[in-house]
Formats: C-alpha cells, structure tokens, sequence
C-alpha cells in the first residue's frame, strides 16, 4: 500500500510537471489572448461612449432645430384695397406685412415699385422694367415684434395705375404699335432681428439697392405718353434690331 501511494503521488507530480510545461510552452498564447480580451473590452466601452456621444450630439442638434424654429419669423405679405365712397371704386392699394411667428425687433421694409411695359412693333415683342416713385407714400410701423409689423400705403395709386393701363393701350395705337401692354411689380426688403439675434437674410438686397440708384420715373406726373416714351429705347431696338 506504500508502494501504491509511493506510485499514485509520482503520477500527480508527474502530471503537474506536464501541465506546468504546457503553460510554459502556451504562455504567449495565453498572454495574447488575455490582452486581445482587454482590448475587446476596451473597444466596446469605447463604443459604447461614442454611442451615447452621437445621441447626445443628435440630441442637441435637435433642440437648436427646435429653437431656430420657434425663433423663426413667419411673414405675411399682402396687398389690400380700399373703397373709395366718391367713386364706389377700390382706388386704393395699400401693402401690409405680418408677422405670425417668432418675434422680431429693429424692423424696417422698404418697397420699390416697378412699371413693366410689354410692347410689340411690326411682330416684335420686348420689355422694359421702369422704376417708379410715388406709389406709396406714407407708411405706419409698429412697435411690436409680432401681428401687424407695417402699412405702406399710397394715393388713389391703383386709380392711377388703371388709368395708365388704359390710356397706353389707346397710344400704343396712335403710333400704329401692335400693342403695349403695362403691369406692376413691387419688390419689398425686409429688415430685422430674431429672437437669436440673427440679421434677416439680405438676399435679393443686391437688386432692391439697384433699383433704387436707377433713374426713377414720378407716379403722380406720368401720364401714358411719358411712359411709352420712356418704353422708347426697347422700341427703337425692335424696329431696326442688330
């Protein structure tokens, strides 16, 4: 029985020999498997950082879009009429803008009013754009940031504008013109700050400042002849074109 024991504590050294011999030999082995675990590790709580970042992130991208949002002013622009009680006739145009949105501060809008004349000579057609002073004439700003910002209004404009329409037609014929047709356009520019403190956008700014430095006809003194003949030039090119 000695002998069994002697032979049975042999075997266990005789194992733990192999089995430390094993370690030594897969100690690389075993060493890269642990850092490649720790690095494991490492990438995914650096994943998991960069996630929560990202959200986060998202997150506060989200909220400025909220806040630029309800920052945002929301204009409405409108050209109203006003009866005239002598001649039963709307003879007044009158430009309102609105403000439905974020509030505004430091607000101010100008108009510029243009004339375009369409004309066709001998089956040539062309068009000028004609700047043009004293459609409006007085305007009214509010204090307030919101609701009612501005009214432009002018005098008896739209009975003037009519009756230029009229009477260019009648002269377009008097010197044997296919036709000469008149329309308006108003280019409004709008300035202000936002609830962030934001200047408005100034496009469009480029072509108001041009209009304003361009020879302007007068409203309350034009008459249809003055008008096709400031439509002369367009004329002249499309009877002898180049």
């Amino acid at each position: 029985m000695v002998q069994d024991a002697g032979n049975h504590a042999a075997l266990i050294t005789n194992r733990l020999s192999r089995f430390r011999a094993a370690l030594e030999r897969n100690k690389i082995i075993f060493e890269t498997l642990a850092a490649f675990s720790l690095s494991a590790m490492a990438v995914i709580v650096a994943l998991a950082q960069y996630q929560t970042t990202s959200k986060q992130t998202k997150l506060i991208a989200l909220q400025t879009q909220i806040a630029e949002a309800q920052a945002l002013p929301q204009f409405e622009v409108a050209i109203r009429q006003k009866l005239n009680d002598e001649t039963g006739k709307y003879d007044d145009n009158y430009l309102v803008v609105g403000n439905h949105g974020g509030a505004v501060h430091e607000f101010a809008a100008q108009a510029a009013y243009f004339l375009d004349v369409s004309v066709s000579v001998q089956l040539r057609s062309g068009k000028i754009e004609l700047p043009t002073n004293g459609y409006f004439t007085t305007q009214e700003v509010s204090s307030s940031g919101t609701g009612r910002l501005t009214t432009i209004v002018g005098n008896h404009n739209n009975a003037t504008f009519l009756n230029l329409v009229e009477h260019a037609r009648e002269e377009a014929k008097t010197r044997n013109w296919d036709y000469a047709l008149v329309e308006e356009r108003i280019l409004l520019n709008l300035k202000y700050r936002d609830l962030l403190d934001r200047m408005a956008d100034a496009e469009g700014l480029a072509a108001f400042r041009q209009s304003e430095t361009a020879q302007r006809l007068e409203l309350s003194t034009l008459n249809a002849t003055n008008l096709l003949n400031a439509a002369a030039k367009i004329v002249d090119e499309l009877k002898f074109p180049k």
